[in-house]
């Protein structure tokens, strides 16, 4: 395909994210689906809001490097650019497999939950791989795409374990410490980071080579 073609569609998708993803959390203070229950501020302790907006935050400065690629003609995409917009896709791919194989109440796809459950980890995913045909990751730079989830990962067991049992503000909302079990909870969810960012990694490797 068209390489043109390619970069306008990223350019499209990567907007669809920032206002999808912007969308979403203004909803989180102004009730547009009558049904949701506005959280404030307190949105921003799930995994799901914070990886949309690395998602988002991460498109908007690829964004801003593919405008310029499109004016220029030369398509040069700064390597850490494409890398963290990698870490934001893993992010919310994480998210998206965690809703889909172990949360999976119905409540998980209705209104902005499915915006930021479905929608948008499913964007990230289709631009990234089939439409960022620049391709300059090493596999190990691939596992940066972990790091967002292991950051969160120790943050939520402190926030739910210790602080919670000092001051009782958060409670283990995931139930991933249910059992005492929160290190195996952990450890699953990082390998399942481990193996996305591997598989998303490789199937981009063969997708870009195909392109290019």
């Amino acid at each position: 395909m068209n390489k043109k073609k390619l970069l306008i569609g990223s350019i499209v998708l990567n907007c669809v994210i920032i206002l999808l993803v912007a969308f979403s959390v203004m909803c989180f203070f102004v009730n547009v689906f009558h049904e949701e229950k506005m959280v404030g501020f307190w949105g921003f302790k799930y995994f799901t809001t914070d990886s949309n907006v690395l998602l988002a935050i991460t498109s908007g400065i690829l964004l801003f490097f593919e405008i310029k690629a499109l004016k220029s003609g030369d398509y040069f995409i700064p390597k850490w650019a494409e890398v963290l917009k990698f870490c934001g896709v893993i992010a919310v791919s994480v998210t998206f497999w965690v809703v889909v194989l172990y949360l999976r109440a119905p409540i998980m796809f209705m209104g902005v939950n499915l915006i930021l459950h479905v929608i948008v980890p499913v964007l990230g995913f289709i631009s990234t791989v089939f439409l960022e045909f620049w391709f300059n990751m090493k596999i190990g730079e691939s596992l940066y795409g972990a790091i967002p989830m292991a950051m969160y990962g120790i943050f939520y067991w402190i926030m739910t374990v210790p602080i919670y049992h000092m001051s009782g503000e958060w409670n283990d909302f995931y139930q991933f410490n249910n059992g005492n079990l929160g290190w195996l909870s952990f450890s699953l969810i990082l390998l399942l980071s481990i193996l996305l960012c591997l598989g998303i990694w490789a199937l981009k490797r063969i997708i870009t080579k195909h392109i290019n």
